[in-house]
């Protein structure tokens, strides 16, 4: 029974973790199609730069920290 119980937990955490790296897979994606459109390093949301040591820390983010905070308060 208790190895019942780790093999699920186990297979609950794989599933996580590759629904995790899909997801930063698809925004590293949309991240080098900015880039092409060249959009880079602009914020999706309220059209302001994002500093280079946002960009430095999160390549693949498309908002500026102002509005990542925004979105976290909501």
């Amino acid at each position: 029974m208790a190895e019942l119980g780790s093999e699920n937990f186990d297979q609950e955490l794989t599933l996580s973790v590759m629904e995790t790296e899909e997801g930063v897979l698809s925004q590293i994606d949309l991240a080098l199609k900015r880039i092409e459109e060249g959009q880079y390093g602009k914020c999706i949301q309220c059209g302001g730069r994002i500093p280079k040591r946002r960009l430095d820390a999160i390549p693949y983010t498309c908002v500026c920290v102002k509005c990542a905070d925004q979105k976290q308060a909501s």
